[in-house]
């Protein structure tokens, strides 16, 4: 068993990626390389740009002055026969301006979190805000933590 607010490691949190007809395509790497690193460490790449490797081949990325939800990107488990936990707090924070999180009927935030029991899961989606940026220049990254415990 791990200690509270020990950071628990990405690896038990599964995130499975969802793809959409008529929506941008988004990938997770799965397998652990040189390029994508051993637990605690793990990439989630969100890929809307005529760079990914699913590109449909139309469009140059997100339209500018614009805002964009996709619902139900993430899917967030405690897969407890990884995590050791019975509960857990997980809380996703955007390190980018414009991109947000949501979760059921919530508001999108900066910031959100959340308590997972043993097997349940909580699907993510994301909001990103493309006003006052110019084609092709949205870049940025987000932090996924999860404690042993539930949020306070």
């Amino acid at each position: 068993m791990i200690s509270t607010k020990t950071t628990l490691s990405l690896a038990a949190i599964i995130l499975i990626v969802t793809v959409g007809i008529g929506t941008p395509v988004f990938y997770a790497f799965e397998e652990f390389t040189i390029e994508t690193p051993l637990p605690p460490y793990a990439f989630l790449t969100i890929d809307i740009s005529e760079g990914n490797p699913f590109y449909p081949g139309y469009g140059k990325g997100l339209s500018i002055d614009t805002i964009h939800m996709f619902d139900d990107v993430m899917k967030v488990e405690n897969n407890v026969t990884q995590t050791g936990a019975s509960v857990i707090c997980v809380i996703i924070t955007s390190q980018m301006d414009g991109l947000r999180f949501y979760h059921s009927n919530t508001t999108p935030k900066e910031s959100i979190s959340f308590t997972l029991g043993e097997y349940e899961s909580v699907n993510v989606g994301i909001y990103i805000n493309t006003t006052n940026h110019t084609l092709g220049e949205v870049s940025g990254s987000f932090k996924i933590q999860a404690y042993e415990g539930g949020c306070g």
